[in-house]
């Protein structure tokens, strides 16, 4: 769904925070799949429990917005 080979390093600099509330931070919408895929992405990650701590840096993969499905256009006249 992501694609693995295109990220960008994240560096905490606040205080302790999940890691989907980091997510919804970086990308203001809904992203299915993106916290697992950077636990697979960062190994030892989870390892830090539900709250990341100050300078914790991890990878987080770039996530491309779904393209518009083109629709038809009517006309009436």
């Amino acid at each position: 769904m992501f694609d693995r080979s295109v990220y960008e390093t994240y560096t905490l600099d606040g205080d302790a925070l999940p890691l989907d509330l980091i997510v919804w931070r970086r990308y203001r919408r809904q992203t299915p799949g993106l916290v697992e895929a950077i636990l697979d992405m960062n190994f030892g990650l989870a390892d830090q429990g539900p709250l990341l701590a100050r300078g914790t840096t991890f990878k987080m993969p770039i996530d491309k917005p779904a393209t518009p499905a083109q629709v038809a256009l009517v006309r009436l006249w």
